[in-house]
């Protein structure tokens, strides 16, 4: 199913993707607009599950650069305790 003009972006994270690979299921994830994927989050699924990288099923955008440095982010960051992947490089 392709995404409507509405269907929303996400950033994945490691766990879900693996899972959902596990189960034959990452095409549930073709119904969003954007799969933003962090390179740390890659980095992660690519050691455990590469396969699910590569499934034509989906097209996963890596995240290079950081999208901020403004101190709200990184006040946000520190708040929030997020993980290195979650970050974004």
């Amino acid at each position: 199913m392709a995404p409507t003009d509405d269907a929303p972006a996400v950033v994945c994270d490691a766990g879900p993707l693996i899972q959902l690979d596990e189960l034959g299921c990452l095409v549930f994830l073709a119904d969003f607009a954007a799969l933003w994927v962090p390179e740390a989050v890659c980095q992660e699924v690519e050691a455990r599950r590469p396969a699910a990288l590569a499934n034509p099923a989906i097209e996963l955008q890596r995240l290079t650069v950081a999208t901020s440095t403004s101190a709200f982010f990184r006040t946000a960051v520190r708040t929030l305790s997020l993980d290195r992947g979650k970050r974004l490089p």
